[in-house]
């Protein structure tokens, strides 16, 4: 009786399991999500969602971008569960593949955004995540995984293997909607500084409707009703005190179709704030490099003192060098191009040719540099600066 009371509990919970998740998430709010997904401090239009207080930092004049995108995406979800391998389709195998596919005939995006002087307004209106149907003709694992625990039950508790597999027609279909709209107001403190405020309100729409029906039990050779087999294995257990006729009965709802029939909704609003800060840090040693100044943008490049040291300059000599070495630069004009956020929409974007004076010195002393290093002979030199021990994690070796 107490094995029969564990395999009821076990099929009743098997029958009632199901879960629904996100099946559907896409979070591309705009076409250039798909081209860069580091949206979150974008200088544009589509700021008016990722980065309102950006917006401060754009021409004045009214800002406007629409765009719908489709979608027609396979979904891939593989489930690991030993008793899988009951399954007449899945060759033994404690593991399956499910494939959803989704169709989203139209993602639309709105976003709008007014600039004039230091004040400014954006407002954002679009699916931001969802967006579309997924369907599983196979359903999912969670959906499977309770029917397949079943054989293994029973031939558990029957003590040999009277169940040898399992059949079930399951499906599942997803649809998920998050409508946001978004606005917010802003000021640009000064040409570094800008801050917004604003509210999003988000409809929140997800409906799944799915099945599991004709569950089917092989029981000696044949596929079989699992209510008849569950009968017959309760009979069996309880040595036959229960006939099989009763035990059908008893057993025959908890094997029974299942239907799913979901539809979440909701409305939510939460406060956006937004703070962009631009340091605009460029200097003309950094960018503006001539045959004229680069001896002395080179000393100061590998001079000994770090500070007013001129990074930037070495990191376009790295590009530059990069640039050369591929075969799909080969003739090309090389220009090296700063943009400083701060001064993005306001000034001319500078552009500076090559100097191969900068290029052939450096590549010098950058080679002496590292063979400098590289030797035993030349023995490590403390800095005059101990502002730049407190980086350093060999501090303590030479008693800074």
């Amino acid at each position: 009786m107490k094995r029969m009371i564990v395999l009821a509990a076990a099929i009743c919970a098997a029958a009632f399991t199901a879960k629904a998740g996100g099946y559907v998430t896409n979070t591309n709010q705009n076409v250039a999500f798909l081209r860069n997904p580091a949206q979150n401090a974008v200088i544009g239009v589509q700021g008016a969602y990722f980065n309102p207080a950006g917006i401060g930092f754009m021409d004045n004049g009214w800002h406007l971008a629409f765009d719908v995108q489709t979608a027609l995406q396979r979904r891939y979800t593989t489930s690991t569960y030993e008793p899988l391998k009951y399954g007449v389709d899945n060759e033994g195998r404690g593991y399956k593949k499910y494939t959803g596919k989704s169709f989203v005939p139209a993602l639309p995006h709105l976003s709008l955004a007014f600039k004039h002087d230091n004040l400014f307004a954006s407002f954002h209106f679009g699916v931001v995540s969802g967006g579309g149907k997924a369907k599983y003709d196979q359903g999912l694992g969670s959906f499977e995984a309770p029917v397949a625990m079943i054989p293994a039950l029973i031939n558990n508790l029957a003590g040999s293997q009277m169940v040898t597999g399992y059949d079930v027609d399951v499906n599942l279909t997803g649809e998920q909607y998050n409508f946001a709209g978004q606005l917010n107001i802003g000021y640009k403190i000064n040409p570094q500084w800008s801050v917004s405020a604003g509210v999003r309100l988000n409809y929140i729409s997800n409906y799944y409707l799915g099945s599991l029906r004709n569950i089917q039990l092989q029981f000696g050779g044949q596929m079989l009703p699992a209510a008849n087999v569950l009968g017959a294995a309760v009979s069996a257990i309880s040595g036959g005190l229960i006939p099989t006729e009763t035990a059908v009965g008893m057993v025959g709802g908890l094997v029974s179709d299942k239907e799913l029939d979901a539809h979440q909704k909701d409305i939510a609003w939460t406060p956006v704030l937004s703070v962009d800060y631009k340091t605009g840090k460029v200097e003309d040693k950094d960018v503006n490099i001539t045959d004229e100044n680069a001896e002395g943008i080179v000393e100061a490049l590998f001079g000994p003192s770090n500070e007013g040291r001129p990074k930037i300059a070495l990191q376009l000599f790295l590009y530059d060098v990069f640039c050369r070495e591929s075969e799909d630069y080969k003739g090309q004009r090389m220009v090296n191009v700063i943009y400083p956020p701060a001064n993005m929409f306001t000034e001319p974007v500078k552009e500076v040719p090559v100097s191969e004076t900068f290029m052939r010195l450096t590549e010098g002393r950058l080679h002496d540099l590292l063979s400098e290093i590289a030797s035993v002979d030349v023995p490590f030199r403390r800095t005059d600066e101990e502002k730049t021990c407190s980086f350093c994690d060999f501090r303590m070796i030479c008693g800074r």
